[in-house]
């Protein structure tokens, strides 16, 4: 049986150190929790090396390793994606009062 550790993860804003909330901590491609309006999920892992993974719509993600047992609270702080639109040329024209033939 292996030991198990209970790990508590903060996740901020990197610029505003906001707490994030709904922010989706996996580890190979599993769901194992999501924090709340804190910005806190608490995770029960395995002793050894663990990726974990950490999304949010219109973050970054974020990859890391963890060897456990390790701290009991990790911080991590996601990072803004900063795609905006790029120029936009609108064009338009206009009909002059001729009939439109098939």
């Amino acid at each position: 049986m292996m030991a198990q550790d209970k790990l508590t993860i903060v996740v901020t804003d990197a610029k505003t150190y906001k707490p994030l909330e709904l922010v989706i901590v996996s580890s190979n491609n599993k769901w194992l929790a999501e924090t709340d309006s804190n910005g806190k999920a608490v995770v029960t892992l395995h002793a050894g090396a663990v990726p974990l993974q950490f999304f949010l719509t219109g973050y970054r993600k974020y990859d890391t390793t963890l060897t456990l047992p390790t701290t009991s609270v990790l911080s991590i702080q996601l990072e803004q994606q900063s795609e905006g639109l790029e120029e936009v040329t609108v064009v338009s024209s206009t009909r002059n009062n001729q009939g439109i033939e098939n």
